[in-house]
Order: C-alpha cells, then sequence, then structure tokens
C-alpha cells in the first residue's frame, strides 16, 4: 500500500496513508449492513454532525460575536433542536405556514407546498411548527438518500451509489437539507421522479413533477428527463404511452396552479433579475477579481468567490455527465445549472445563492460520484473529510444567523 504514495512528499504522504486507512475501516463497518441500513446511518450520522455544528453556531459563536441578521425566530427558539436552522427565507415559510398568503406580501415568492405540509402536520401530531418543519425536512433528507441510493444502484451499481450517498449527506450546503426551507421536499420530489422514471412508472413520475412544482419553481425542467426517459426506453406500447400522457398531464398541476392562483412572483424582488448568462459570468468574475458592485470586506470577497466557484464546478460537472450519465439526468443537470445561470443576483453579486440552489440538483452527486470513483481510496476519503469540514464549519456560520448561500 505505501508504494502507492511513495511519490508524495512527506505530509501528504502520512495524510494519504490515515485517508487510505480510514476508508478501509470505515467501509469494513459499513459493509456489515444492507444497503438500507447504511444509507440511514450516513444520513443520520451526517444529520447529527449538522445539528452539532448548528449548536455551536448558535450558542457559542453567538456569545462571542453576537447574533446575525437572518435569526427570524425569538432568540430562545433559536436555540432549540427544530430552531437550529429557522433562518433567513424560512420566515416566509413561516409566515405562509401560520397565516397563508397576504395579497402583497413578499412571501408570494415562495410556493406552498412545504408550508402548507408543516402546517398541516402540527395540527395533526399537536406540535410546534418549528418541531413540524424539523421532523418533516429530516425524513425528506433521509428519504432522500434512501431515493438516491436505489437510483444509483440501478444505474451505475452499489459503490457508486454508496459514494454518491455520502457525497449526498456530507455536502457543504446539506445544511440547508434539514432546515425550515422548501428545498427538503424538493429533494425528494426529485428523487422519487429518477426513482419512478428509471423504471418506467411515468405516471408515478408525473405525479412527483406535480409536487416538485408545488415546492420550487425550477422543478418545471424535470419534464426534460420526463421526456428523455420514456423515449430512451423504446417501449411504445399502447400501455406505456398511456401512462406516459397520463403522467404528462397530471405533471404541469402542480406548477401550474400556484402560479394561476399568486401570479409570476417567484424569483421577483431582492434584486434580483433575469439576464444572459454571458453577462451574468461577466459581473461575477468582475466582483471576484475587481470587487466591483460589492461592499469591500473579506466576507463579500469570500461569499463571490464561493457563488462563482459552485456555478463554474456545477456547469462544467454537468458538460462532463453528458458523455459519462444517462442522458436523462445529464440534461437536467446541465440544462437546471444553464437556468440558474440566467438569474443575476444583485449588484455585483451576479451568482447570488448559487451554492443552495445547485445543492438540490440530484444528478450532481452521482455525477461527483463517478468522477472520484477512479480516484484513489485516500483521495476519495480525503475529500469527503474536507467536504464534512465545510460542512461543518458553514452550517455553524448560518445557524448564527449569518449570510451563507
Amino acid at each position: 500500500m505505501t508504494q502507492r504514495f511513495a511519490t508524495l512528499p512527506a505530509p501528504a504522504f502520512n495524510a494519504a496513508i490515515v485517508c487510505d486507512h480510514a476508508l478501509r475501516a470505515f467501509k469494513s463497518i459499513l459493509g456489515r449492513y444492507a444497503w438500507w441500513q447504511q444509507v440511514l446511518f450516513s444520513a443520520l450520522g451526517a444529520s447529527l454532525l449538522m445539528l452539532a455544528a448548528g449548536w455551536v453556531g448558535a450558542v457559542l459563536l453567538t456569545t462571542y460575536s453576537g447574533w446575525g441578521e437572518g435569526v427570524v425566530v425569538d432568540k430562545v427558539s433559536a436555540v432549540t433542536t427544530p430552531g437550529v436552522f429557522v433562518r433567513y427565507d424560512a420566515w416566509y415559510y413561516l409566515q405562509i405556514a401560520r397565516d397563508g398568503y397576504r395579497a402583497d406580501g413578499n412571501e408570494r415568492a415562495f410556493f406552498p407546498l412545504y408550508p402548507l405540509v408543516v402546517r398541516g402536520l402540527s395540527q395533526l401530531a399537536n406540535i410546534s411548527l418549528l418541531w413540524s418543519g424539523f421532523l418533516f425536512s429530516l425524513s425528506c433528507f433521509v428519504g432522500s438518500a434512501l431515493l438516491l441510493y436505489r437510483w444509483t444502484e440501478a444505474e451505475y451499481g452499489a459503490r457508486v451509489a454508496r459514494l454518491a450517498t455520502l457525497i449526498f449527506c456530507l455536502f457543504p450546503m446539506s445544511f440547508f437539507h434539514m432546515a425550515f426551507y422548501a428545498e427538503p421536499l424538493l429533494l425528494l420530489t426529485t428523487a422519487a421522479f429518477f426513482y419512478f422514471a428509471q423504471r418506467g412508472h411515468f405516471m408515478a413520475a408525473g405525479v412527483a413533477i406535480c409536487l416538485a412544482g408545488a415546492t420550487r419553481g425550477v422543478a418545471f425542467l424535470l419534464a426534460i428527463p420526463y421526456v428523455v426517459e420514456f423515449l430512451s426506453r423504446r417501449d411504445f406500447s399502447k400501455r406505456q404511452w398511456l401512462d406516459f400522457v397520463a403522467g404528462g398531464l397530471i405533471a404541469p398541476l402542480g406548477f401550474g396552479a400556484y402560479y394561476q392562483y399568486r401570479g409570476f412572483h417567484v424569483e421577483g424582488g431582492w434584486g434580483t433579475h433575469y439576464d444572459w448568462p454571458w453577462l451574468v459570468l461577466r459581473d461575477g468574475l468582475n466582483a471576484a477579481f475587481f470587487g466591483l458592485n460589492i461592499d469591500p470586506d473579506w466576507f463579500s470577497r469570500a461569499l463571490v468567490w464561493q457563488d462563482l466557484s459552485y456555478a463554474v464546478g456545477a456547469l462544467l460537472i454537468g458538460l462532463w455527465a453528458m458523455r459519462k450519465m444517462h442522458w436523462s439526468a445529464a440534461l437536467f443537470l446541465f440544462g437546471a445549472t444553464l437556468f440558474m445561470w440566467t438569474l443575476h443576483g444583485p449588484d455585483g453579486y451576479a451568482f447570488w445563492s448559487m451554492p443552495r440552489r445547485v445543492a438540490v440538483l440530484l444528478p450532481l452527486y452521482p455525477a461527483l460520484a463517478l468522477l472520484l470513483i477512479r480516484a484513489p481510496r485516500w483521495m476519495r476519503m480525503g475529500a469527503l473529510v474536507l467536504s464534512a469540514l465545510l460542512l461543518g464549519l458553514l452550517a455553524t456560520w448560518f445557524a448564527s444567523g449569518r449570510w451563507v448561500a
């Protein structure tokens, strides 16, 4: 084993050995359990990591640095388990869950399914909205991991599926996947779509698109893999056609009903607008390299570099996936990323919220797994450890009420 690392410098050599042994031990432990137990272990372990990091941010960091502006509940609730990630946009989902939509309120930019489910569960179980949201988001996170594994396993095998699930659970933005946000439900419905479409169950896949369309606007892009998956199966029997047409009729109902009721308010306000992708890239590069149209502080420079890295990285991975992944998933990943490039953030923050938007593109995780699967074992472990460290750091920062994405 040591011969493989012989050309590395001494510090890198030692780190590689440690990572290699750690990954062997981790795989040995996981290998004793069934696939679903492995996924549960990964998802719940990552959840505990995120909650611990969130507690550090909400309790310890705020003790020394004070609260950020993103806290939308009282300070007592903000340090509890269900309230640790109730920050920023969570206010709008709480508003909808409590009182519904106002005629001219900013909450109209947020889709209704997540807060309505949270309110229903709260009333059914007689628990607070915060606990209802926390338990629902956590369930969606775990359910997404389970469906991601099964879908990826069917396409690329168990080895890639295990790695994709670990990347998903430890991704630097995964704390959003258990926050009081719509992201957990969007991930679950997207995972359900790919799971059913891969198996040829197009009516169920259409229902998944319908639910996703009532959760977040980007769900309309699932129409691309829906059609591609049907054509690629080359099964044009009457039964399959009926299933496909029925699913296609159901799919736009969630998205269309919301727009019919609320009008075109999604992504409005907050200084954002649609623009040509190359103009968004130009402004993003100017902000990152020259600090144009952003605040002159270290945090703004770090933020725009983070946003730019996710934007460019996701687009390049989407292009790479065209050659390595099934066309339905690759086109969705590339098309959704390119669509996000058209949404210009406020001022010089051109790729505003790009990390959070990229994190809900489910095909990203098997794509990253396929990229890493051929790398040396120590490199894979190193990537997972680095991702986990970033996840803990960003979860800590976000829980203290400070902006992340």
